[in-house]
């Protein structure tokens, strides 16, 4: 991937490329060349998923990056962000870090979708979404696959509502906008991220192994970014550079893990978002039972 010059960084993957990137490795220091510090973030993640009681559910699920120290660093890596750097410029900040966490065995899957389509996030060739792996993503297990070439345009999308699909209104890009047989499985090792453009065409089968498949997906934006016209201001978490530009209300860098004061910045954040006027923001259900609202593009 590369940026460009004397345009919006982001540009060249509107004008043609496959609308994804390749997948390097976040870079982890701990004892085993990053084993063990993935081994207690997967740990942590999957029990935090199947908790009822302040869980990756509600709120949680879409902003962890303001409760735990750890998520706030992994998505701060710099052999995360100096790719993101190439195609955004030096400014950036994440919107949202969204748990895709797949039991074993299950019948759960996300249709073809664009993540620019209820998101209210503009322009939309200046976001970039990583796909981060803590467990391996692989086909069998419900990995991630997109459609080459499928970010160059926004494509109309009809919910569906589907009991299987993870998305909150079982959205999906209509019939016959794309070739479904082109589709590119992106395997990751745990530790390995993929990038794609807010527009590219993406999905994911269910998990037929009998462990769970855990990602973290980060909408990332260039600092210029702003929320669509009729949409009320939000949070964003500043990542690398600096925020010249005003459009987002920034958010603290968490200090300890489900403290206090993360749990209040992420009550604030959510607050936030719920003002909107964009249908971003959807009532579903997780696999535990309990409501919870998230992005609807996931």
């Amino acid at each position: 991937v590369s940026g460009g010059c004397g345009r919006s960084p982001a540009a060249p993957w509107a004008d043609g490329g496959s609308g994804f990137g390749p997948a390097p490795r976040v870079q982890c220091t701990d004892a085993g060349n990053g084993r063990g510090l993935r081994k207690r973030m997967l740990g942590q993640a999957v029990e935090l998923r199947a908790s009822s009681d302040g869980g990756l559910v509600g709120d949680a699920r879409i902003k962890t990056h303001l409760l735990l120290p750890w998520v706030a660093d992994l998505v701060s890596m710099p052999s995360l962000l100096d790719p993101l750097v190439e195609l955004l410029g030096k400014d950036i900040l994440i919107w949202s870090s969204g748990w895709a966490i797949k039991p074993p065995a299950s019948t759960g899957f996300y249709s073809w979708h664009q993540d620019s389509t209820y998101a209210g996030v503009e322009p939309s060739d200046d976001v970039v979404v990583a796909w981060i792996a803590l467990s391996p993503a692989r086909h069998e297990s419900g990995g991630i696959r997109y459609i080459p070439g499928s970010h160059k345009q926004q494509l109309p999308h009809i919910d569906r509502f589907q009991e299987d699909n993870f998305l909150s209104r079982g959205q999906e890009v209509q019939s016959g906008c794309f070739d479904e047989q082109s589709a590119v499985d992106a395997t990751l090792e745990p530790g390995e991220f993929a990038l794609h453009h807010f527009r590219c065409v993406h999905g994911s089968g269910p998990n037929t192994t009998g462990a769970a498949r855990v990602g973290l997906q980060v909408l990332y934006m260039a600092a210029h970014c702003r929320k669509a016209r009729g949409c009320a201001r939000e949070g964003a978490f500043l990542v690398h550079g600096e925020d010249r530009y005003g459009h987002w209300e920034l958010e603290p860098q968490p200090k300890a893990d489900l403290g206090p004061e993360e749990v209040a910045a992420t009550q604030a954040s959510a607050g936030l978002r719920r003002q909107t006027t964009s249908p971003a923001l959807e009532v579903g259900k997780d696999t535990t039972g309990n409501s919870w609202r998230h992005m609807a593009s996931r």
